[in-house]
């Protein structure tokens, strides 16, 4: 499949975030680029969620501390049929929950382990890390949770055991077939990084 139009994160709830008391404390965090266009808060609100995911720039990101956990729903501007996850340090686990129109849970819960992360071909840079690290993607079809029917939103969420999540999410729906291969999440997120980044390293 080949993707031109995807569908961006429009609306966010915060579940369960920790709270940031400095140093290493809180959990996820909005990030950015060093020189990118964006923010860089460390206890955001849903509106700073939404300022980070709901856009096409790669250099704008969830981060996560290490210990940290949170619980997040997401909604998307329309229903999708397909998911695109990036993971910036390829290290980590996160966690993936369909939702219905009305916020609920539905289909099976997904647990995306570092190893479920193909290398995406470059790395990035944000504010919260002194050098750019390796990013991951991975592909996500909705019937990957059980359902058939396109979903408007899903719960994201980490535990203290899953090493710090730093992600990217979008959605789509149906894309153009393609008549031999179905085009890797490298050069989808290729065509997603913003001009505007510093140490995005392309190999």
């Amino acid at each position: 499949m080949l993707f031109t139009d995807f569908v961006l994160v429009e609306t966010a709830r915060i579940l369960t975030n920790p709270a940031y008391t400095g140093g290493n404390s809180g959990a996820a965090s909005a990030d950015r680029g060093d020189e990118a266009d964006g923010i860089a808060v460390e206890d955001p609100t849903a509106a700073h969620i939404v300022a980070s995911l709901g856009n096409l720039n790669l250099n704008n990101i969830i981060d996560t501390e290490d210990q940290g956990y949170f619980t997040i729903d997401l909604g998307f501007a329309q229903a999708v049929n397909y998911l695109f996850v990036w993971e910036r340090g390829q290290n980590s686990r996160l966690g993936l929950q369909a939702l219905d129109a009305q916020n609920n849970p539905i289909g099976q819960f997904l647990e995306l382990f570092s190893g479920d992360f193909a290398s995406a071909g470059f790395s990035i840079d944000t504010t919260e890390i002194a050098g750019p690290q390796p990013v991951g993607s991975r592909g996500i079809r909705v019937s990957e949770f059980g359902i058939t029917d396109p979903i408007t939103g899903i719960r994201v969420s980490a535990q203290p055991h899953y090493n710090g999540p730093d992600f990217k999410v979008v959605g789509a729906s149906e894309g153009v077939p393609e008549p031999t291969t179905m085009l890797g999440l490298a050069l989808a997120g290729a065509g997603l990084v913003y001009s505007r980044r510093r140490r995005l390293v392309q190999p």
